[in-house]
């Protein structure tokens, strides 16, 4: 039997890295806010606030992931960014931001190129 996404995640993920990573989230959030607001303008903060935002919220999920042995990371450039990549057991994650928490993540190749086989190295401890 196999199994599905859904069970591999459920399986593989601890549920305490998930909690310690919203909460590093919902904490980023106001930080970010918080520092910007504090250091410009009111345009400038709200030109330069997702970018600091995205930079908090990938070093917290980064951060947290020291803390589960299981858990690996790998920093990643795709284009203009660079983004995180987490791997444990049979699952590779990624973030990617949506509207409303019960949106799909739009398609994007390089998310699904960890899917490939050539990409299954994320998989193997010693990345």
């Amino acid at each position: 039997m196999s199994l599905d996404r859904y069970e591999i995640f459920r399986r593989d993920v601890p549920p305490a890295y998930l909690r310690d990573c919203l909460l590093g989230l919902f904490e980023d959030y106001l930080s970010a806010a918080e520092w910007c607001g504090d250091r410009f303008e009111p345009s400038e903060a709200f030109n330069v606030l997702p970018f600091y935002r995205r930079g908090m919220i990938e070093d917290t999920v980064r951060s947290v992931a020291r803390n589960y042995a299981d858990i690996k990371t790998t920093v990643e450039r795709d284009g203009f960014w660079n983004h995180t990549v987490v791997a444990v057991g049979d699952c590779i994650m990624t973030q990617a931001t949506v509207k409303y928490p019960d949106d799909l993540v739009r398609p994007s190749l390089a998310r699904q190129s960890y899917a490939e086989p050539d990409n299954q190295r994320y998989l193997d401890s010693s990345f």
